[in-house]
């Protein structure tokens, strides 16, 4: 890796993360890290206890272990086979070829940086067809002036709809402040091939709707699984 940062700058991403797979941890350099993101977690302001710092520790080793080969895990389940890796994660490239990911160039990082670093990354955890989430964060953006851009559910929605759900999470939505071309992304894990947008090689299917076709659909409240769902999308 070249000491100049200008340098380091300019590697590409397939650079990197070949850099990272020949490279492996050695015990001072996963000390040195784990100090470094201990003292950074320490001094964020937020009160942490004991067991806090032991769990980002315990994640933290788990990245330090597995390097850029790092797959999902998840408790009572091995990986699949066809989980990506970290490596494929960041390499990965979009339907034009394109390398899209926040840590595809030098550019791309920056701008997720500085929202860090003004504190503008803000994690909300709550129920999507609860009546504190989403009703809050459209009372936030109707006071900021802000609209909604996405909305990424990943398949939250295949539990909401198995719960009877589904039509509140519906109704919580549609009055958020949204941009006219906001959408909704969604993941289905039907395998290959099983939708008509899935891509060959991929398990998984990342789908795009319009915010507005959904909430003014009425085929919507008529959904009874998640498949009948992802299926009005074609």
């Amino acid at each position: 890796m070249p000491q100049d940062v200008d340098a380091r700058t300019a590697l590409s991403i397939d650079s990197l993360v070949a850099w990272a797979r020949r490279t492996p941890s050695t015990p001072a350099s996963s000390s040195s890290a784990i100090a470094k993101v201990r003292d950074q977690v320490t001094r964020s302001g937020i009160t942490l206890s004991g067991e806090d710092l032991a769990t980002i520790e315990r994640f933290h080793r788990a990245f330090i272990a597995e390097g850029v080969a790092l797959r999902f895990t998840s408790h009572g389940r091995a990986p699949q086979p066809y989980y990506p890796t970290l490596a494929q994660l960041l390499t990965e490239r979009d339907l034009d070829g394109v390398q899209s990911g926040y840590l595809a160039s030098e550019n791309a990082f920056r701008v997720v940086q500085s929202l860090e670093r003004r504190n503008l990354v803000v994690p909300v955890v709550s129920d999507l067809a609860g009546p504190k989430g989403l009703p809050t964060l459209a009372a936030v953006l109707r006071e900021r002036g802000d609209s909604l851009s996405v909305f990424y559910t990943s398949n939250v929605e295949d539990y909401l709809i198995r719960d009877g759900r589904f039509p509140a999470f519906v109704r919580a939505l549609a009055p958020l402040p949204r941009a006219s071309n906001a959408v909704i992304i969604r993941s289905w894990f039907g395998g290959e091939g099983s939708h008509p947008r899935s891509v060959a090689g991929y398990h998984t299917t990342q789908l795009v709707e319009p915010i507005a076709d959904m909430v003014n659909d009425p085929r919507v409240a008529e959904v009874r699984s998640y498949r009948q769902l992802v299926m009005r999308m074609r």
